[in-house]
């Protein structure tokens, strides 16, 4: 359990008492008639004028876009006069645009188009005002608010009525740390960008400064041909969806696409300027296969001497202007007369190498730094919109923290990723278990072969006990999973589909290239799902949901027929295993799916004995059920170790997947792992990571067996198939196919 969610048991068992604006704050503007006109704009002066246009996306305010006005000016409303911590939020135009009012060191005041917000007392801190009012609940009420027919506006009146939730000060405060965390993050990659752009934009002048006698000048009219946009072709499809038969871009003189279409008009990358209206002269690199419109201007070089991609960043150098006195534009002899230097190819490849990867930094919105500031920007909006999500008075607060996803989810997620780097690390090791692995002998390490052991009693059935928990929470309080064909699809896509893009590039050709004959699986056995190395997990899996869809409203309605029905699928799986092939799992589907049940009933009995049994009691308790299940092993006769022999392995699986949850849940309220850019990345790569580290530790087995200590190459094994997998899992995630072929989420 977080801090914070201690604190609102605590302090805020009954909800949190929402007042009026105007019971907790002031709210002034500068009144109608005291609006200031451009004309008393000063571009120097003693004292700042801010509006809603100086606001920076990281809501503070960039002072040196600032005007200024007269002293009498300033001192007309002293209400209105600014000072550090104050909250400002624009009520005119663009509506709802915040601020907070930090490093102030001159006077300063307000337009019109901008209120300032107070806190009364201390019972409100700056801050927490700040992350409520960029709120999507905040915001959508605002938005209802909105007044004018052209213009949007918000009242004081309106404003004043709105509700505001005020919880204690100590669960304001730590609210306000968890998301300032996130926004600091936020900044400072932001920060980042723009340095790199600074070096880019420094790099790029650098680069495409050459004299004559390095380069020659040479117009866009004699090396390139210039294709001007038509009309949008008859089948487009306007806006950005697109389908089977709309696959080409239609580009106009805009950034985003104009549309879809079928046909295309340009077969190869090329360079494009825009060439009307507000955004004449930008320039931007456009992949093959698309058809300009709306005058948009397409630069193509005529020969091989001549890079697009070189040609593409001489022209971002190059100021691009209309002669046009009325409505930008430019024709295509204007662009034809620009004059671009030309050096050898070889020196222009060198240049496009640098300034690509600067380029993509700078402006890939999948991999460079805007992907990752987007990213903690969602980060940032969904914990600020549940952690200011609140229950009123009367209603208990407990229903927000148990319904909170953030709290749900998150920590089943955190769990999964520390359950599997023990399965990692148990392959890691399991070249030490007495049968051996792989078809290797097992090799003289006791202590690495415990270790390994231990993990394997509880490592993938806790998996299997979270997958049961969150499964009982989407379909029985968040009524998920409730039509049987969207459930199918989904599990497909998410278990089936990589089940055999895995199989096909990556086990198949391992299993023919480095295995053995005898250790090599057959094709039909893949397709049998009969033994298929790591991938035997996503078939039972698949199953265990078909059977939870069909068994689990009754489970979770009687938990005693719950109970029984597991055991008799288990019982099932251990006589089915004997007489007939496990085809697709069908008979690890039935064992596991006691499991799956277990995480059902401890999502449903949350104050149950589970939980009031501290974490390393279970600890104690496995450790204990594990030592007596290895020393029943010790013995072959007699039908009481024969039921041991069945017993008390599935007991040491639920208690060890039983312990693991506790555990990890206990540590994951303690840990700040939501903010981790580690966390983040493996959260993210959980699932390819066990689609390929199997192998990449054989092979370094097979590498470095006999040649380094035991603990050495446990610790090689481990490293280096985390670090090769993460690689394999980076490489797949950049390209939209291949993080649907290996269940990647975007």
């Amino acid at each position: 359990m977080s801090k914070l969610d201690k604190l609102l048991r605590k302090l805020c068992p009954d909800g949190v008492e929402y007042k009026r604006f105007d019971e907790v704050c002031t709210l002034n503007a500068r009144i109608g008639w005291q609006r200031l006109t451009k004309a008393e704009y000063m571009s120097k002066g003693d004292y700042l004028l801010i509006t809603g246009t100086d606001f920076t996306e990281t809501h503070e305010i960039d002072y040196s876009t600032c005007v200024y006005v007269t002293e009498e000016r300033y001192k007309q409303d002293p209400k209105i006069q600014l000072k550090n911590g104050d909250i400002l939020i624009t009520k005119d135009g663009t509506l709802g645009k915040v601020a907070q009012v930090k490093g102030l060191e001159m006077p300063a005041t307000l337009n019109g188009g901008v209120f300032v917000v107070r806190c009364k007392d201390s019972s409100l801190e700056n801050r927490f005002i700040l992350h409520y009012l960029l709120s999507n609940h905040f915001q959508s009420v605002v938005e209802q608010q909105k007044t004018g027919s052209t213009i949007s506006h918000l009242t004081q009146t309106l404003f004043s009525r709105l509700m505001i939730p005020i919880p204690p000060l100590e669960i304001q405060r730590e609210i306000v740390r968890i998301l300032d965390n996130f926004t600091n993050l936020t900044a400072e990659l932001t920060k980042e960008l723009t340095d790199r752009k600074v070096q880019y934009a420094y790099y790029r002048n650098k680069f495409l400064y050459f004299d004559e006698s390095s380069a020659s000048l040479k117009s866009i009219g004699d090396i390139c041909n210039v294709v001007v946009g038509g009309e949008p072709p008859a089948d487009c499809i306007k806006g950005e969806s697109k389908d089977s038969s709309h696959m080409f871009p239609v580009w106009g003189n805009g950034k985003e696409a104009y549309g879809y279409s079928g046909t295309y008009k340009i077969d190869r990358d090329a360079v494009v300027i825009s060439s009307i209206g507000a955004n004449t002269g930008a320039v931007y690199y456009r992949k093959a296969f698309f058809t300009p419109i709306i005058r948009l201007k397409v630069v193509m070089p005529k020969d091989n001497q001549l890079s697009s991609r070189f040609l593409f960043h001489v022209l971002s150098a190059t100021a691009i202007k209309s002669k046009s006195s009325s409505v930008p534009n430019m024709n295509a002899n204007e662009i034809k007369a620009i004059k671009i230097p030309v050096p050898p190819l070889d020196v222009q490849n060198r240049i496009v190498n640098v300034l690509d990867n600067f380029e993509k930094i700078c402006s890939d919105r999948n991999i460079g730094l805007p992907a990752e500031i987007e990213a903690r920007q969602k980060q940032y909006e969904y914990y600020r919109d549940k952690l200011l999500t609140f229950a009123e008075t009367g209603n208990t607060i407990l229903s927000r923290a148990e319904q909170s996803r953030a709290e749900q989810l998150e920590n089943c997620n955190f769990i999964k990723v520390i359950l599997m780097g023990f399965i990692v690390l148990y392959h890691s090791l399991a070249m030490w278990l007495p049968e051996g692995w792989f078809g290797m002998p097992a090799q003289a390490s006791v202590s690495l072969g415990l270790i390994a052991q231990w993990l394997n009693s509880f490592h993938i059935y806790a998996f299997v006990l979270i997958s049961g928990y969150i499964f009982a929470y989407l379909k029985f309080e968040r009524n998920k999973y409730q039509n049987f064909t969207s459930l199918i699809k989904n599990k497909a896509k998410r278990l089936l589909i990589p089940y055999f893009f895995v199989a096909v590039v990556w086990l198949i050709p391992w299993d023919y290239a480095f295995q053995t004959e005898s250790n090599q699986i057959a094709v039909s056995d893949y397709l049998l799902a009969l033994s298929p190395s790591q991938l035997w997990f996503l078939w039972m899996m698949f199953g265990v949901f078909v059977l939870a869809y069909f068994l689990t409203g009754m489970m979770w309605k009687k938990p005693l027929w719950g109970l029984m029905i597991s055991f008799v699928l288990y019982a099932v799986s251990i006589i089915g295993l004997r007489f007939i092939p496990n085809y697709f799992q069908i008979w690890y589907t039935c064992r596991f799916m006691m499991l799956f049940y277990t995480g059902m009933m401890i999502r449903k009995d949350r104050k149950g004995l589970i939980y009031k049994i501290p974490w390393y009691v279970w600890v104690a308790i496995d450790l204990l059920l594990f030592v007596l299940t290895e020393y029943c092993n010790a013995f072959e006769n007699g039908i009481i170790i024969k039921l041991l022999h069945i017993g008390m392995p599935m007991l040491l699986h639920i208690i060890g997947a039983v312990m693991a949850f506790t555990t990890l849940n206990a540590f994951s309220g303690k840990i700040n792992f939501k903010t981790n850019r580690l966390y983040l990345f493996f959260e993210k790569n959980n699932f390819t990571i066990y689609l390929f580290h199997q192998q990449i530790i054989y092979l370094v087995i097979t590498l470095l067996n006999g040649k380094v200590p035991s603990g050495v190459l446990a610790i090689c094994n481990f490293a280096i198939a985390i670090i090769l997998s993460s690689l394999i899992a980076v490489v797949l995630n950049k390209w939209k196919l291949t993080r649907f072929l290996t269940g990647q989420k975007a």
